[in-house]
Formats: C-alpha cells, structure tokens, sequence
C-alpha cells in the first residue's frame, strides 16, 4: 500500500528497535529477551501475511520503544553511578 517508502519507514522501525536492544543487551532488563523473540515472530508472521494496518502491530510498537527507552535510562543511570547501582 505504500510502495517502497512505506515499505522502508515500517522495517525500520525493526531495525531500528533490534539494534538498540542488542546495543543495551547487557542491561539488567528481563523483558529484552522476550521482546526480541517477540519481535523475530512479528517479522516471520509479516512474511505470509503483512498487518500494516493491524492495531496490534502498533501495540507491539509502543511496546518496544517503552522497552528501548527503559533500557537507555537504565544505561544512563549506570554511566552516572559507574557501573554501580
């Protein structure tokens, strides 16, 4: 429906996620491995039948971002603290 710029805006999206969560993943945060096995379904799943406009899909988005923003701040607070929390 969107041709190669709506193709490109909504797989990076993943991009974008995957790399920041394997860029933090030796943060404490528990959910990363759930939401990166998360993420490979999303992606397999979209292979046979693509859900652009499935509501879900943007739940699972607002997910993710929560996810990679939890896993900045926890990055920050250790760079602030040394290492040490």
């Amino acid at each position: 429906g969107g041709g190669i710029i709506g193709f490109l805006l909504y797989y990076l999206n993943y991009l974008y996620l995957a790399f920041n969560i394997i860029k933090y993943r030796n943060q404490e945060v528990k959910e990363t491995v759930i939401v990166l096995a998360l993420m490979v379904a999303l992606i397999l799943v979209d292979y046979g039948a693509v859900t652009y406009y499935g509501k879900e899909t943007y739940f699972y988005f607002m997910v993710f971002y929560i996810l990679v923003e939890k896993l900045k701040e926890s990055q920050k607070e250790l760079n602030e603290y040394g290492g040490e929390l």
